[in-house]
């Protein structure tokens, strides 16, 4: 599950991620979730689908973000926007 050797890209989050997102802001997130051991099969694709969800709430279970739910909301944005993951 955790097993990134790389380095998480800095990033900082304004808006909701979910199902259906996409652009610079998943891109960011898939890879700094890649490189903290979180798979992603397809890598990172700009597009938030359920591979994405799937790490998410795994990234959430790991730092206690409740629930688990797979969207990154503003519970998940300020977790990981103090750089606690």
């Amino acid at each position: 599950m955790l097993t990134g050797t790389t380095s998480a890209p800095a990033c900082s989050f304004t808006k909701d991620l979910t199902l259906k997102s996409s652009g610079s802001d998943v891109t960011c997130l898939q890879k700094a979730l890649i490189a903290g051991g979180y798979s992603i099969p397809a890598g990172a694709t700009g597009y938030f689908g359920n591979q994405t969800k799937a790490a998410v709430s795994m990234w959430q279970t790991a730092v206690g973000v409740s629930p688990t739910a797979g969207y990154f909301g503003s519970i998940s944005r300020a977790r990981w926007n103090l750089g606690t993951h």
